[in-house]
């Protein structure tokens, strides 16, 4: 049986053969091939591949998923010489160069995000301070069930059941409605809200359920800006308004991660739980939430090996 270092030197010479630079593929095949030879691996294993790629702990995902990808066509070559050769998913190695490294909030940071929103004055000119309010119960909404941004912003009044605890998703980012259950404590918070913003917004200007001092639809830059705001007054971000990580978006990231390592430790499957993740934060595939694998280096290390079993 060809050994690790043996196949990889064949895969590199086959690849080339066929024309292809494959500089970068052969140069991390080099590493992963070290890499097993000094911790005297014999065969591959998904397990194996993982705890390589956290040898770089500094790569951003995608470059995580493009060793990943090189080795799982190495892999597939392997195979051929040793049958207990292990091939990751496909899913896996999925990545977009546009996307950045999510920032995960821990629970802490999101206390103090919501507390420092509590804290929002009104708009300028304005008496009826119900902006703080929306803005806490928007960002606590977004990072309780995951949905985007846009999402909140529109969601109209009938679209939240105060009744039977749902939301009505509608024409969402791939033209799709769904409707998505709340947790208890979430609904009571927008009972809350509904209530205060009644008593304060007599005539409201719109039928948005989130709306601001003067009764109209919150806009993307209100939220944006009331957002950079909290989190400067948190400590969460530099002090400059726009300027990196993190952003709104990544609640809808944390509380992806949230509920697979709430899975992975409760000992589930998740590769068969994926699918209904994916439907309620209305991914397009499964294979789009797969990506919050590779954004998070310890959830993918320990959730894809803990899935193939």
């Amino acid at each position: 049986m060809k050994t690790i270092t043996e196949g990889v030197k064949d895969y590199i010479q086959l690849k080339q053969a066929y024309g292809l630079k494959f500089e970068a593929g052969a140069s991390a095949l080099h590493g992963f091939a070290k890499f097993c030879s000094k911790s005297k691996y014999k065969r591959i294993t998904v397990e194996i591949m993982l705890e390589w790629v956290q040898t770089y702990p500094e790569s951003s995902h995608e470059n995580i998923a493009r060793k990943l990808m090189t080795l799982r066509g190495f892999a597939s070559y392997f195979k051929s010489f040793d049958n207990k050769t292990e091939i990751p998913p496909k899913e896996l190695t999925r990545y977009q160069s546009n996307r950045g490294n999510p920032h995960i909030y821990s629970p802490r940071e999101i206390e103090k995000i919501l507390s420092a929103a509590k804290k929002l004055g009104a708009e300028r000119g304005q008496s009826n301070p119900i902006r703080p309010h929306t803005f806490t119960t928007m960002f606590g909404l977004i990072a309780s069930t995951g949905i985007r941004r846009n999402e909140a912003i529109n969601l109209k009044r009938n679209d939240v059941d105060l009744v039977n605890g749902t939301l009505l998703i509608e024409m969402t980012k791939f033209r799709k409605s769904r409707l998505i259950p709340i947790h208890p404590t979430t609904l009571k918070k927008l009972k809350t809200y509904a209530k205060l913003r009644d008593q304060v917004i007599k005539t409201p200007q719109c039928d948005k359920f989130f709306i601001m001092n003067r009764g109209q639809a919150v806009d993307g830059d209100s939220i944006y800006y009331a957002f950079v705001h909290a989190c400067k007054v948190a400590g969460i971000r530099p002090d400059v308004i726009g300027a990196g990580f993190p952003r709104i978006h990544d609640l809808r990231h944390t509380f992806v991660v949230r509920v697979i390592l709430g899975w992975l430790q409760a000992n589930q499957n998740v590769h068969a739980l994926m699918p209904a993740l994916s439907t309620y934060i209305g991914h397009a595939e499964p294979a789009d939430t797969y990506w919050y694998l590779t954004g998070v280096p310890e959830l993918m290390r320990f959730g894809l090996h803990r899935g193939q079993r």
